[in-house]
């Protein structure tokens, strides 16, 4: 990762962090699909990384799974601790593209509305990480890209309403399921969540 790069989103994500939840009324319904879609159950373990304030891994360890939140942004990471009352969802600030965890060593990696905030070439290197470390599941939540360009336009405004990404209208445009392949994972299917705003993807590690 470029030097450049991780600190835009280090200022990013620790700016927006006082105000970040302000827009989970909009997202709640996307945690659970997630969970849902890895298959976890209670007693399993799963990794989100690039968790920010942490609502889908609280998400996992409310169902009584066994749970890390990872993230680069130390004021994220703080919000959602303050938020836990599960003595099986552990923090650890580190960096999405190196984590200090042995080959598969999760039932399930997740992922939630952070890719897009990444050039193509360091979304691979991130999701190429996640396989490394999943033994069934790779799940990623995005915003959904429109499938014409009536509705690229209409969504589109309102994604870059509510998103300031500068990597955001490459996003709009990227063949999601290419991506996944050239970082070596298998997609098995997608769901369009709230209202064809966000899009959930589920991998197979090679």
């Amino acid at each position: 990762m470029k030097k450049d790069f991780r600190k835009r989103v280090l200022n990013y994500y620790n700016t927006f962090a006082p105000t970040y939840d302000l827009g989970e009324f909009f997202r709640r319904g996307t945690r659970a699909a997630v969970v849902g879609a890895s298959g976890c159950q209670p007693g399993d373990l799963a990794l989100e990384t690039c968790s920010g304030t942490c609502e889908l891994a609280l998400a996992f360890a409310q169902r009584g799974v066994r749970t890390v939140a990872v993230d680069l942004a130390r004021k994220m990471l703080l919000l959602g601790r303050k938020k836990s009352s599960y003595p099986h969802l552990e923090f650890l600030e580190t960096d999405a593209l190196i984590l200090p965890f042995a080959d598969k060593s999760f039932d399930a990696v997740a992922i939630s509305l952070a890719l897009h905030h990444m050039p193509e070439e360091v979304q691979i290197k991130v999701l190429t990480e996640m396989g490394r470390l999943a033994r069934k599941k790779v799940v990623t939540l995005e915003w959904h890209t429109p499938d014409t360009p009536t509705r690229q336009t209409l969504k589109g405004l309102l994604i870059r309403v509510m998103d300031i990404s500068e990597h955001l209208v490459p996003w709009m445009r990227q063949d999601f399921p290419a991506t996944c392949q050239k970082a070596g994972l298998v997609v098995e299917g997608d769901q369009v969540l709230t209202g064809g705003f966000h899009r959930l993807t589920v991998c197979r590690p090679l």
